[in-house]
């Protein structure tokens, strides 16, 4: 997913794709990164950056599924 986010240049196309990917992390069940190995786990996060960075959602929605992803639970 880092590679097909990282292929769009313009802010727009940049916006669209990571609104994808988001869509796309919302598919992965609770508390998958503690399965993840070391490199995925590094992407994920990368990601994360990435969709803190072009503000495709409101950072307390990002936070609630990082959570989720973490352990299960939302953010508070």
């Amino acid at each position: 997913m880092v590679q097909f986010a990282d292929k769009y240049y313009y802010k727009e196309d940049k916006q669209q794709a990571m609104n994808m990917v988001y869509e796309k992390l919302l598919e992965w069940p609770a508390g998958c990164v503690q399965e993840l190995t070391p490199i995925d786990t590094q992407n994920f996060f990368v990601l994360c950056g990435m969709l803190a960075k072009y503000e495709t959602r409101p950072k307390q929605e990002l936070l609630d599924m990082v959570k989720n992803m973490i352990d299960g639970g939302a953010a508070a």
